[in-house]
């Protein structure tokens, strides 16, 4: 009986009944891809060299679209209406881990890891504005 639940779960899951976007279903269970749409929220904790109290910052929902050659990774981040656009690497052979930045007036820069058995990311963010801008996030399939 239970192999025939796991047979049934996995039809319905490739078949794409698990309330994903299309794309991103061509890329799940591949622990090397992380190609797809990801949602997620930032959380400030440094501004200006002055830690935030976790009761003071906001929480900044954002969406990331990531394409995937090998190790390289381009981000298509939207944040309040803001897009950015980010190049990096997720490096699945070696750690799970993953970043990307940009750089326009300022250099942008993510780090963090992935978590397969989650289908989940998170991390730490930071702006080289004067002063320095830092804080965590994560995001989810």
């Amino acid at each position: 009986m239970k192999r025939q639940f796991m047979a049934a779960w996995m039809v319905l899951a490739m078949a794409g009944f698990c309330g994903c976007d299309e794309d991103e279903e061509t890329n799940s269970g591949k622990p090397n891809s992380v190609a797809g749409r990801w949602s997620g929220t930032m959380v400030v904790t440094k501004f200006m060299g002055q830690s935030v109290a976790p009761g003071d910052s906001e929480v900044v929902p954002f969406t990331m679209d990531i394409t995937q050659t090998g190790e390289y990774i381009e981000v298509a981040f939207q944040a309040n209406e803001y897009p950015g656009f980010f190049s990096g690497h997720y490096y699945y052979d070696l750690d799970r881990s993953i970043d990307f930045k940009a750089t326009a007036d300022y250099t942008y820069f993510f780090f963090g890891t992935v978590d397969w058995g989650e289908r989940s990311m998170s991390g730490a963010w930071s702006v080289s504005i004067p002063g320095g801008m830092s804080g965590t996030w994560q995001a989810n399939r």
